[in-house]
């Protein structure tokens, strides 16, 4: 049988890992409908049937469900999907409270309403997948009569501190090359220009801009939020609540820190400032 042979790529297909899975499952293990196509288009490229072929993923293109799904929020509380943002907690499948990376809006799908016989009720498209007994299934293929696993318990983690991460971010800029005083921040390049404005707009702080300068009016009780308030350059030490924060967000602070006056090499990371009170050296 040669490549070019139709009947060529259904063979090859139950050769696969996957195809062996679903058999010795007894169908207990199915593969995506989007794995199975894209098997297909890359043996019709192999086969000369297909000259041209692009695969567009979206970056962690999720999961789609309702905007109006409740989802469970790291301290326990629930939350329209629709209104959760990049940087909540909310509790995943294992039952623990992890960061929001990213959210997608994919406008209008084919989805399907699924209702347990304990009244729970859910809208998703198609393809979400669905903890079943028997492993995991689209919502496409559930039948009534199927089985669903439940999380019965969860870990949750008490939001303490509340803050957003352009406030990670600002304070970063204040840190690393601001005056609390006269409330601005120098800003050098381009790039941290458009950032130390989007933090400002995200924390409605008005502003103005000169000389490579942000100047800020507002920010006062901000500053006096955050601990910064009254410290001059000497005393400008990273907020302890920057030390108790998640790995994101301490990284959206260090970010800003470093895009103030600091350096990355294969050698080193090194903060170039003069020595302040209670300030750690940063170096590789």
């Amino acid at each position: 049988m040669k490549l070019e042979d139709p009947a060529f790529s259904s063979l090859l297909w139950k050769l696969t890992p996957a195809s062996m899975a679903v058999r010795l499952s007894q169908g207990r293990f199915q593969t995506w409908n989007y794995v199975q196509l894209l098997s297909r288009k890359l043996l019709d490229v192999a086969a000369g049937r297909c000259k041209r072929l692009i695969v567009c993923f979206p970056p962690r293109h999720g999961k789609d469900l309702s905007v109006r799904t409740p989802v469970t929020m790291g301290d326990g509380s629930r939350m329209m999907l629709g209104e959760v943002e990049v940087g909540d907690l909310v509790i995943t499948k294992r039952g623990r409270a992890r960061r929001v990376l990213a959210t997608y809006d994919k406008g209008e799908l084919d989805c399907v309403r699924i209702r347990t016989f304990s009244g729970r009720e859910i809208v998703a498209e198609l393809e979400h997948p669905f903890l079943t007994p028997y492993g995991w299934e689209v919502a496409g293929q559930l039948k009534k009569g199927s089985g669903l696993a439940i999380l019965r318990t969860f870990k949750t983690q008490p939001s303490t501190i509340n803050k957003r991460l352009e406030e990670y971010r600002m304070a970063g800029y204040m840190v690393g090359d601001g005056c609390v005083g006269s409330a601005n921040v120098y800003a050098a390049d381009e790039e941290e220009v458009g950032d130390v404005g989007a933090c400002a707009r995200a924390l409605n702080l008005t502003y103005r801009f000169e000389d490579h300068a942000f100047w800020f009016s507002g920010m006062r009780p901000w500053l006096r939020s955050t601990g910064l308030a009254g410290k001059i350059a000497y005393l400008k030490t990273v907020p302890e609540w920057v030390l108790t924060s998640s790995d994101i967000e301490v990284a959206n602070f260090i970010g800003a820190y470093f895009a103030t006056d600091g350096s990355v090499s294969d050698l080193e990371v090194v903060r170039k400032s003069g020595d302040r009170e209670g300030e750690p050296r940063l170096c590789g």
